[in-house]
């Protein structure tokens, strides 16, 4: 054959294959890339990253009934740890979106953590709930049964009874020396306010219904009678302890004694009643500390007894005299009961049985 027409066969075979894969190679588009081959397209038309979550909502299962009620509330922590909602930490400032909230220790049981099961705290796993009547157009505190109480501006409350809550009101959970903790509720929703209802808060009690509560309180408004005793017990709400202790030994002795535990400092119902039992008891037995000196209540209840020439006898149960002796007792002989509580509760009695004519 001749060398030329070879030469010329080779280079059409060679121009063949050369543009069979030439146009292979351009027909491949980015979505036929071989497998294993990363391109800028493909690159490009990946679906974009998950954003990261958002932190859950406050609540289990939370809801946004309140604010789409335009109803709005706070709970600021004064004394305590930050909060918790679904396992996310929200501060010491946290907004009620619920109709229901309920706070404590376990996260499995409430809505707002404070402190964790495995810290020694005195707030129990379930302590309390903050509910929103709409019936009676405020909210309602409820001590769900907790194991050291919970304190509304420093008035134990009864188990499982809900009690209004105001703006600006003070709650307490546990004993704060013990792990507790206090918040200050705000709201714009504050309950009803009635002349009838001589300033004294909402209650609902076992078996009455949220309508029929302030036909209920006015009732038991009206019933309370100060019935002649013979010691008048003054004190601070964080004396409580102290002052059962003092008040049922005094019992136990024959002495009949008059509190205010179940009333409600400040409302003119409490007013009426304190001055009344001050005016019908022997005496005043007033203890003595550091928050009764700074007590507003307690103040009053001594300047009253003055006025009214009852005699003032006092126990000095904690703090210093400087700290604990308010002026209008300086210089008066009061019993110390700050360390042999036995050796100052005989000393007193005896006092008292003297006083009061009691053999």
């Amino acid at each position: 054959m001749d060398p030329v027409i070879l030469v010329m066969i080779v280079i059409v075979i060679v121009a063949a294959v050369g543009g069979v894969l030439f146009w292979r190679r351009r027909g491949l588009s980015a979505n036929d890339t071989a497998p294993g081959v990363e391109t800028i397209a493909m690159v490009r038309d990946e679906a974009p990253a998950a954003p990261p979550q958002s932190p859950p909502s406050q609540g289990k299962a939370a809801s946004n009934d309140l604010l789409e009620a335009g109803i709005t509330a706070t709970l600021e922590i004064v004394a305590g740890p930050d909060a918790r909602a679904g396992g996310v930490n929200v501060g010491k400032h946290i907004s009620l979106r619920k109709k229901k909230t309920t706070l404590g220790r376990n996260p499995r049981q409430v809505d707002i953590q404070l402190y964790n099961l495995d810290e020694p705290s005195s707030v129990s796993r379930l302590h309390c709930s903050i509910e929103y009547y709409g019936s009676m157009r405020c909210f309602m505190i409820t001590d769900e049964g907790s194991s050291s109480g919970t304190k509304l501006d420093s008035l134990s409350l009864t188990p499982y009874q809900p009690v209004a809550l105001r703006d600006g009101d003070l709650i307490e959970l546990g004993l704060v020396e013990r792990q507790g903790v206090i918040i200050r509720f705000h709201t714009d929703t504050n309950p009803p306010e009635t002349e009838e209802l001589h300033g004294a808060r909402l209650r609902l009690h076992m078996g009455i219904e949220a309508k029929d509560t302030i036909r209920q309180l006015l009732k038991e408004e009206a019933a309370p009678d100060v019935l002649p005793c013979d010691v008048f017990l003054s004190y601070s709400r964080r004396d409580r302890d102290v002052m059962r202790y003092i008040r049922e030994s005094l019992e136990v002795s024959g002495i009949t004694v008059w509190s205010d535990e179940n009333l409600e400092p400040g409302s003119k119902s409490w007013r009426g009643l304190v001055e009344t039992a001050i005016e019908r008891a022997g005496c005043v037995l007033a203890l003595l500390s550091p928050d009764a000196k700074q007590s507003e209540w307690v103040g009053e209840e001594l300047n009253y007894a003055k006025i009214h020439g009852v005699h003032i006898f006092t126990v000095l149960v904690r703090g210093e005299e400087g700290s604990a002796v308010p002026l209008g007792l300086t210089g008066v002989q009061w019993v110390d009961m700050r360390t042999d509580y036995e050796g100052a509760l005989e000393h007193l009695l005896k006092t008292l049985r003297e006083y009061l004519g009691h053999t």
